[in-house]
């Protein structure tokens, strides 16, 4: 469901450029989990790390994009957080190839149902997957409808569908 097909086209990265505004927004939401586990019996101690962790978020459009990683994108290492794993795919290839489903479908002996949305950012993963289980003469049913990776409502933007 909406997802990806190669993590290296939309997940990752897109034509070999850093997908930072899936990457990071992503990572710094999960993030707020990790310092809630970690603060967990120290109040002043959460207050103050997702107070930082929000104010990381709202920067991210007025500069913190700007931010360019050398290494680890530096708002994940001001608040020690893991990330969605466009870093770890690069220090870890065999890990990274664990998350491709390109070049897999045969490998898949049961029906597939993807859903997928036509303004989803994952939109070509979604088809490339169907295409591909059809191809491998696996059962695949494929729904794509106008919806966004994250909105599953009727309205997107201006349009009422």
């Amino acid at each position: 469901m909406i997802t990806w097909s190669d993590p290296d086209d939309g997940l990752w990265t897109r034509g070999g450029a850093i997908e930072l505004g899936l990457t990071v927004p992503w990572s710094l939401l999960q993030g707020a989990d990790t310092l809630m586990r970690r603060h967990s019996t120290d109040l002043g101690g959460l207050v103050s790390a997702i107070t930082g962790l929000v104010q990381d978020f709202d920067g991210l459009a007025n500069g913190g994009y700007g931010e360019l990683p050398a290494g680890r994108f530096p708002a994940f290492v001001r608040h020690d957080l893991p990330e969605l794993g466009y870093e770890r795919s690069r220090r870890e290839p065999e890990w990274a190839a664990s998350c491709r489903v390109a070049g897999r479908h045969d490998e898949v002996d049961l029906p597939t149902f993807q859903v997928g949305g036509w303004y989803d950012i994952l939109s070509q993963g979604t088809l490339d997957n169907f295409t591909a289980m059809r191809r491998a003469g696996r059962p695949a049913t494929l729904i794509m409808g106008p919806w966004t990776h994250t909105n599953w409502r009727h309205v997107v933007g201006d349009v009422n569908f």
